[in-house]
């Protein structure tokens, strides 16, 4: 195994992500890195605003996907990671999420590219002792790429009235 490798390069070697958590953070305190990773999740639930605001049937399943999958990376990461259930769920949710903003945006384009430039950052991001600084940045990046698409999508509709 190479000292650094990211998920994908683990996945591929059949190798767990938790067999080098231990050391991972040596420098820091586990807690600390965990809620910093864990709070860097939730600005995604700030994308959900201008969905609400416009709120229209055939986002429900949008909005509670992105909620969903919020709690899901954020109790990950709660947990240092080490189940592989949540770990599951975590990518699942996350494809759901990809395919609701797929068939939601009428800009196909612009959400399968955002989208894979999300993936690539988060794919290269090596897992050594700056591993929560860049995940938490790219957490940041994807709630921006999040926000942009589900603002575009609510602007394919009317604001609801009262709002």
């Amino acid at each position: 195994m190479v000292r650094g490798a990211t998920l994908l390069q683990m996945v591929c070697e059949g190798v767990r992500p938790r067999s080098q958590m231990a050391n991972r953070y040596k420098h820091l305190s586990t807690c600390n890195v965990m809620n910093a990773l864990s709070i860097s999740t939730l600005p995604h639930l700030i994308s959900i605003i201008p969905l609400i605001k416009r709120y229209n049937g055939s986002t429900f399943g949008y909005i509670n996907i992105i909620v969903a999958s919020t709690t899901i990376s954020f109790i990950w990461h709660q947990k240092n990671e080490r189940w592989p259930t949540l770990t599951i769920l975590d990518y699942a949710a996350a494809t759901i999420w990809f395919f609701y903003e797929f068939t939601l945006a009428r800009n196909r384009r612009q959400v399968l590219l955002l989208n894979a430039i999300i993936l690539c950052i988060n794919q290269s991001i090596a897992y050594d002792k700056n591993y929560a600084t860049y995940h938490s940045i790219w957490h940041i990046l994807s709630a921006l790429k999040c926000a942009y698409i589900s603002n575009m999508i609510a602007n394919q509709f009317e604001p609801r009235k009262g709002l």
